[in-house]
């Protein structure tokens, strides 16, 4: 267990530092997804050190300089994605908007400017060997046998937690529903692929892979409305251009039918409670 926590970490570390040159200097759109993937998956890992260890981990506080980029790259990313979705639907409608799509990459290039300037590109290289020593330490007060039942607790944790929030549907808990169902399958990554614990959530998880993808593509259409209502306060009269009309009522239209099959598809999550589905055997 040990071993495969640090393996893990230094892998996901390994693909920052191979691609975060290449984001900064190139703002690749492959590479920039590649650092920002890695960092919530160590971000997860290290919230479950900080879980197992609360007095010897932080996990803000040790990737601190790699959440900076994270966040910095992900203005870049989500500018990069609102672009390229505003083209496939010129292209689908026969519409030009161009002068959104120049409005979006002058947000980015601002962003550019913005990663380049950041400090912490500078400190990641220090920030990950201390991280290193910091795991070890705290790794070795635990035996594998201890650490193992914490990742199952946690995960089984997230499980009710998901339930909570399905009781409820409000946006507010489907975002928090997929940000936790995202980090249990970071944390699966911890655990032996053959392990009957692995095997266990993973089919727990598979019934809803499909809602899971659904659910991203609602938080997309979140994201590409609160980019256009930034667009009509700074120039009001596209508001009323009936080009932009029609496009928040295609993107309006496809987050409410997107949002009546998630809401459908979720009312049995209940059975993904490893609780409850133990209780009734």
């Amino acid at each position: 267990m040990k071993k495969a926590i640090l393996h893990y970490i230094e892998k996901q570390q390994d693909v920052f530092k191979k691609h975060y040159k290449k984001a900064i200097k190139k703002f690749d759109a492959e590479a920039i997804h590649k650092i920002r993937l890695g960092v919530k998956k160590l971000r997860t890992v290290f919230r479950f050190l900080e879980y197992l260890d609360p007095g010897g981990v932080k996990a803000k506080k040790s990737i601190k300089h790699e959440r900076s980029l994270f966040k910095s790259a992900g203005v870049i990313r989500e500018l990069q994605v609102q672009q390229e979705l505003v083209t496939a639907y010129e292209k689908e409608h026969n519409v030009s908007l161009e002068e959104y799509k120049k409005h979006l990459a002058g947000n980015e290039e601002k962003a550019r400017k913005d990663l380049k300037k950041n400090k912490s590109r500078n400190r990641v290289k220090k920030e990950i060997g201390r991280s290193h020593k910091q795991v070890r330490k705290v790794l070795k007060k635990h035996s594998n046998d201890q650490i193992h039942q914490r990742l199952i607790d946690l995960i089984e944790e997230k499980f009710n937690l998901i339930n909570i929030l399905n009781a409820e549907s409000t946006e507010g808990n489907r975002h928090k529903m997929r940000t936790q169902l995202k980090q249990i399958h970071y944390l699966l990554g911890l655990l032996d692929k053959d392990e009957e614990a692995n095997r266990k959530f993973t089919g727990r998880l598979d019934p809803i892979y499909e809602t899971e993808q659904k659910m991203g593509q609602w938080h997309d259409k979140i994201v590409c409305l609160d980019h256009l209502q930034e667009y009509f306060y700074q120039f009001p009269e596209a508001a009323n251009d009936i080009r932009y009309q029609d496009l928040i009522t295609y993107w309006n239209n496809q987050k409410k039918e997107l949002w009546r099959e998630i809401d459908s598809e979720l009312k049995d999550l209940n059975i993904l409670n490893p609780q409850e589905e133990s209780k009734e055997k």
